[in-house]
């Protein structure tokens, strides 16, 4: 189950930008054990969600009693298809044993079965209306489901009823963000910071949410507290570089991106330090950035498409052309990668296949909805076609030839077109 927060937008026709991998995926352990544990450790926290909790019931029958510690000993060891087995025969030995259904639930979701995980976290709440927990994990799964305001409800009564949880904050701020009510994500993560003032995630995230606000200052602030409280918390080095870069600190952004990479090797950080050192105009540099990002992450178009850039910028158009094609076997729909390719296909005289490629990127543009680009695109094929002619040589004057699809006066004149 994964709650997202803000990444900064891609950038078409100019180099990608991509969030660190560390937020693109699993993003509510990283976040919340980025910082070096899980959050509180109380016993309706988030730590105490990834596992079932003590069992301290005493269960009438023996068998029933021996069974659910089997169950969660089976769950313990990553064997949830049996732990599901059991827990499913422990409640029908016992079916108002809410714990069961907590932990069947817990189980069901650890394979993928969201649906049911809901049913049974809605089961625990009738048996267990103080549940805290239940409420929590309905909620996240709510949200993978796509239903993030009844995942906000169910955080919310989380908070109800344990207004001192910080855990429950978080991750309803997780889910304001992920719906862009980046004011009420902000005033979570304050009251997490608040009940939990040296959690270095806390100032992280909300500098995250800053972010998304415009308030890049605000966002610096927050995330060197972070790193004041956690001086090898990559994620908020990584995270620094962005608000730097579009207050024109380049060579800040670099530095954060390179203290990323320490700490941290990541295809992504690699990557956005190449496009930082792009701007300041080091093309070898950052194109040994994009190479590392490829050698992490080789499937991954954009790593292709912004070398292409940066070899392009440096005259090595060939190369260029063949980074636009891998970028383009990768993502078949990469309207730019087709564009640019095209402009280089074009400043090399090879017309024909560049206004292929212009012609692609202008129906994929269409499809998408990008009119701005689209229009671009049809203008360079206009372009393009007024100076592309078809006719036979031989019906040319003798001071005339035709040469990569033009015309050619030999005397100097313009090539001509139709």
């Amino acid at each position: 189950m994964i709650l997202s927060i803000f990444h900064p937008a891609r950038r078409t026709n100019q180099p990608l930008i991509k969030i660190s991998s560390q937020f693109a995926s699993k993003f509510l352990l990283i976040i919340l054990v980025g910082s070096g544990a899980y959050l509180c450790g109380s016993p309706n926290s988030f730590s105490y969600l990834l596992l079932p909790p003590a069992y301290s019931e005493t269960i009438g029958g023996t068998d029933v009693d021996a069974l659910f510690v089997q169950a969660k000993s089976k769950y313990a060891k990553k064997d949830y298809k049996w732990a599901l087995a059991d827990f499913t025969e422990v409640i029908r030995l016992k079916p108002n044993f809410a714990d069961a259904y907590y932990n069947r639930g817990l189980a069901k979701s650890k394979l993928q079965d969201e649906q049911g995980a809901i049913k049974d976290f809605t089961e625990t709440i009738r048996l267990d209306p103080n549940n805290v927990s239940a409420y929590t994990l309905r909620g996240i799964g709510k949200s993978s489901l796509g239903d993030k305001q009844g995942a906000i409800a169910d955080y919310t009564t989380a908070v109800r009823l344990n207004p001192d949880d910080a855990d429950s904050y978080i991750i309803r701020g997780l889910a304001l963000s992920d719906l862009k009510d980046y004011k009420g994500a902000i005033a979570d993560y304050s009251t997490v910071i608040r009940l939990r003032p040296n959690l270095a995630s806390a100032y992280s995230i909300r500098g995250s949410a800053k972010y998304s606000l415009g308030d890049k200052q605000g966002a610096i602030a927050d995330y060197n507290t972070a790193i004041r409280l956690k001086p090898d918390f990559a994620t908020a080095y990584n995270l620094r570089a962005f608000p730097k870069s579009d207050l024109g600190d380049t060579k800040g952004a670099i530095a954060d991106f390179t203290m990323g990479i320490q700490l941290k090797p990541a295809s992504d950080t690699y990557y956005n330090r190449g496009n930082e050192k792009k701007k300041l105009g080091d093309l070898q540099g950052a194109i040994a950035d994009y190479n590392e990002a490829i050698s992490l992450k080789p499937n991954d178009p954009a790593n292709y498409y912004n070398r292409a850039v940066a070899k392009r910028k440096s005259g090595n158009t060939q190369g260029a052309i063949a980074d636009y094609t891998a970028a383009i076997n990768l993502k078949p729909d990469f309207a730019d990668a087709y564009y640019n390719r095209g402009l280089a296909k074009s400043s090399l005289g090879d017309t024909q296949n560049a206004l292929t490629d212009f012609k692609v990127s202008a129906v994929i543009y269409q499809q998408q909805g990008k009119a701005n680009y689209y229009r671009e695109a049809v203008q360079m094929i206009q372009q393009l076609q007024s100076q592309f002619v078809r006719i036979d040589e031989s019906k040319l004057p003798a001071n005339f030839m035709i040469w990569r699809g033009r015309v050619i006066n030999l005397n100097g004149l313009s090539g001509r077109g139709q």
